[in-house]
Parts: structure tokens; C-alpha cells; sequence
């Protein structure tokens, strides 16, 4: 399932091929899967949550509240809660019920990511307000924050829950210790603006996307680039690794959606007759000097 403010599209996957299926909701900016698959939340431009079957498209509840356009969603990973960030606050509901159940204060612009530790203890934010913060969920409260010279856009955590990536406006890419909110590396030498991120399900690989019109694909946790997609008329504001780690889509300020099958992508072969063969069939052409594929 994809959304924009025009609305939501349920898409039919098959045989490395997708084809539009039907229209799917009302407009919406922002989707967040539950853990299980069986619901979707979607945020909309006028601060509202509607929690979506999603098999049906049809709408179960609707949790107002958010000041703002809704421009961040996450589930915890055991589905019990949901978190919703719009101008400022963060709001919490249980889940399935949709009681509210607390409000996270402290941000002092609008919040554009959030991402939950994989034990959900901790929720990871970032805004408006150039502020990463690290909130302990059981007790509502921030538990650190840092300062990062530009608007937060995306966060993901390791599946370990040890490392946390966040990336933005006017800031490389950054991995970070979670639980100490402790720098580790920078995997971009220069800011280029991301406003996408996602890792893979076993934590081995990690995809970013921007302003730059291109999809990275990186390694961890050593850091290096393994690839980069390219195609886009527009920036790149959203991307997924499908559940099995076959395939990445990514969608565009272009109204496109794309898809590459990841058997080879991620994990090149040495350059010759069979890289050949595989660079023919996805479209990739090898750079023998960086050692990367591009698209």
C-alpha cells in the first residue's frame, strides 16, 4: 500500500512485477504497518489517525488530536501502542482500543520521525526542531537528546536495538550507540539531505534516499556503499525492503513508484560474465573504479 495526499493505492505485487490494484482510503501523508499486518494507520494533513483494515481499505477508527499534519507514524513492535507525531507533541494510543494514552512534550517544532527500539522500551524522534531525543516509554519522559544543525527526517533502528540511524536536512548520515545517544560513525562525507531510511530485516543492509534523487544502499555495520539506484524526476521521500529482503521500492516526488529485486544488488559479484548478465537484466551498469552498480 502507498499514500499521498491524493489518497492511498493498494498495489498487487507478483513475479517481480507490480500492477495497480484499486484505490485504497482517503488521503494520507504518513502509513505505518502493525507489527502483525492485519491493520494500518495513515495520517492525514488535518492532524487525524485512521486506523485502515488492511486488507479491506475500510476504516475502523479515527484518532484525533494531532496539532498539525500527522508527518510521523510507529508501532511499537508488539503492536500495543501507537505513536503519532505533529506539531510539537508526540501522542501515544493503546492499541486496538485507540485510548489515548499519554504525550510526549518537548520538541519545539514539528515532529518528521519516529521509530521505536526493537524491545520497545525506547522511542526515537526527530523534527523541525533540529533535535534527536531518545524517550523512555513507560514513564513518558525524554531520557536524552542531541542537537543535529538541521531537521531530523528519518530514524531506524538496528534489529539488536544496539545502534540507531538518523539522517536529515544539513547532516550526514549518522550512526549512533542508542542507548547512550553516542556518535559512532558517519556513512556520507557531505549533508545531502535524506529523507528516507529502512534496514533490512536481519540489520545487514540499509537504504537511504533525498534530495539527490537516489537510492544508497550501504552495508553494516562497516558502513560501506554498496550501490546506488537512480531514475527519479523528483526526490526520493520513501522507500521499503519487502519483508523476505527480495526486493526494495522506493516512491518519488515524480508520483512513480519503482522496485529492484535484491539477490544480486546488495551483494555484487565480482565484476565479469555474470555481473554482466545480471547488470543487463535489472537495468545496473558497473563501476569498475568505485566498485559500485548504479542504475
Amino acid at each position: 500500500v502507498s499514500g499521498g495526499e491524493e489518497g492511498l493505492r493498494a498495489w498487487e505485487l507478483s513475479a517481480g512485477t507490480s500492477r495497480e490494484s484499486r484505490p485504497f482510503g482517503e488521503g494520507a501523508v504518513t502509513l505505518a504497518t502493525h507489527p502483525q499486518g492485519r491493520l494500518l494507520a495513515a495520517g492525514t494533513m488535518t492532524g487525524t489517525v485512521r486506523l485502515l483494515d488492511a486488507a479491506s481499505g475500510q476504516v475502523l477508527q479515527e484518532l484525533a488530536g494531532v496539532a498539525g499534519s500527522v508527518r510521523a507514524l510507529a508501532f511499537s513492535p508488539d503492536g500495543a501502542l501507537l505513536a503519532a507525531g505533529g506539531d510539537d507533541d508526540i501522542l501515544l494510543w493503546a492499541m486496538p482500543t485507540g485510548a489515548m494514552v499519554g504525550r510526549l512534550q518537548g520538541h519545539s517544532g514539528k515532529v518528521w520521525s519516529l521509530a521505536f527500539s526493537p524491545t520497545g522500551h525506547r522511542l526515537a524522534s526527530g523534527g523541525a526542531d533540529k533535535t534527536l531525543r531518545l524517550w523512555d516509554v513507560a514513564r513518558r519522559q525524554q531520557v536524552l537528546q542531541r542537537n543535529r544543525g538541521g531537521t531530523v527526517r528519518a530514524l531506524v533502528f538496528t534489529p539488536s536495538g544496539e545502534q540507531l540511524v538518523s539522517a536529515g536536512m544539513k547532516q550526514p548520515l549518522q550512526l549512533w550507540a542508542a542507548e547512550e545517544l553516542r556518535p559512532l560513525q558517519e556513512l556520507e562525507e557531505h549533508p545531502v539531505g535524506v529523507l528516507a531510511l529502512d534496514l533490512s530485516r536481519d540489520g545487514a543492509f540499509l537504504a537511504s534516499s533525498g534530495l539527490d534523487l537516489t537510492v544508497k544502499v550501504w552495508s553494516l555495520p562497516s558502513g560501506e556503499l554498496l550501490g546506488r539506484l537512480r531514475g527519479h524526476q523528483g526526490v526520493v521521500t520513501a522507500l521499503t525492503f519487502s519483508p523476505g529482503m527480495t526486493s526494495l521500492a522506493w516512491a518519488g516526488a515524480d508520483r512513480t513508484i519503482r522496485r529492484v529485486l535484491l539477490e544480486n544488488l546488495a551483494r555484487p559479484s565480482p565484476a565479469g560474465k555474470d555481473l554482466s548478465e545480471i547488470s543487463r537484466r535489472y537495468g545496473l551498469s558497473w563501476d569498475a573504479r568505485h566498485g559500485l552498480l548504479h542504475r
